[in-house]
């Protein structure tokens, strides 16, 4: 039983990563990123491996981050940043970077 339990986690982690990996695949046509809802403390890494430095829209919304990430704020185009009902504690000094930054809800 342990067995089964320690692989369906191992299978369910595997799905939730590609599903992540399927937001930023899908992010670098529609410039837009929503992983709201996912129970996220960090900023997934694997985001490095995109190329979304066009992305205007970022939907962070409902997770357990406790910081605006700072990769976000390498997204130069982003208009709207959705963080609401999360901890957050800090926002990085990079956010002024974001000059069309129009739409922040924290």
């Amino acid at each position: 039983m342990a067995a089964q339990t320690q692989n369906f986690k191992s299978g369910t982690q595997s799905q939730l990563s590609r599903s992540i990996e399927r937001v930023f695949d899908d992010a670098e046509v529609s410039c837009q990123i929503n992983l709201s809802g996912r129970k996220l403390k960090d900023y997934p890494m694997i985001a490095n491996k995109f190329d979304l430095a066009d992305t205007e829209e970022i939907d962070l919304s409902k997770n357990r981050l406790s910081e605006l990430p700072k990769d976000v704020c390498q997204y130069l185009w982003l208009e709207k940043i959705n963080c609401y009902s999360n901890v957050i504690k800090n926002i990085p000094d990079d956010i002024i970077k974001l000059r069309v930054l129009i739409h922040l809800n924290l």
